[in-house]
């Protein structure tokens, strides 16, 4: 099935497909990426992804509380939804078929999760990327943030599981803005941080770490809330 795709960059915005689509050669846009709808400001944060399963994409909405580090709202589209595997929805008319319905699937829940953001939780639409961090740390005003990840292995009938946790330091001063369950990833699979985001509203910061489900098969994208100017030590 991976041979039938053809993986491109794409940007994605509203209003624009997220697949291209032509009778002789239909296309699959796929870049994993995640966008920033905007934030509350007592700390609400309005975030999509569009990353991949096995082989084919989901597109994913979420509201979440970067205060109390909850997810307070969640839905997505998964391609497979749409595809059977049939030889009919591999190409031609069926594969255009499929990727139209998805495509419509994901304005529909663009949609819902706008007017939730703003009706439910007052977060002020503006959208924006995350920024990847230098190494392990990020500037904002003037100031460098290090993110530190600790992991902690341990041994159990079923294999070796690691617990995590996540410090962030700055002018030698630090705090622990999250820490996981015990045995929550499979050993040795990767635990990093890699992009961030940061309110306009108030002095707080969305990390993203990725991590793996606990059979090691996919990553996911984890978020911590972490306010720049207080509880450090």
């Amino acid at each position: 099935m991976k041979k039938i795709l053809i993986f491109i960059m794409f940007s994605l915005i509203v209003g624009t497909s997220l697949f291209s689509q032509t009778p002789e050669d239909p296309i699959l846009l796929w870049e994993d990426s995640i966008t920033i709808w905007g934030w509350s400001k007592n700390g609400k944060v309005g975030i999509s992804e569009y990353s991949h399963g096995q082989d084919f994409p989901i597109f994913k909405t979420i509201i979440f509380d970067a205060v109390n580090d909850t997810v307070l709202w969640e839905k997505k589209c998964n391609f497979t939804d749409y595809y059977d595997g049939s030889p009919e929805s591999i190409t031609g008319e069926g594969w255009n078929q499929v990727v139209t319905s998805f495509n419509n699937a994901v304005s529909g829940l663009l949609q819902e999760f706008q007017n939730i953001c703003k009706q439910q939780h007052n977060i002020v639409l503006q959208k924006t990327d995350t920024v990847f961090p230098l190494g392990s740390s990020f500037q904002y005003k003037g100031r460098t943030f290090n993110i530190n990840i600790n992991t902690f292995v341990k041994e159990t009938e079923d294999g070796l599981f690691m617990s995590y946790s996540v410090l962030a330091e700055t002018d030698t001063r630090k705090k622990t803005v999250y820490s996981s369950k015990e045995g929550s990833v499979l050993y040795p699979y990767p635990i990093k941080f890699v992009r961030y985001a940061i309110s306009p509203h108030e002095e707080r910061a969305l990390i993203i770490i990725l991590t793996t489900t606990k059979e090691g098969e996919y990553y996911r994208f984890s978020y911590i809330g972490c306010h720049l100017s207080s509880g450090f030590r």
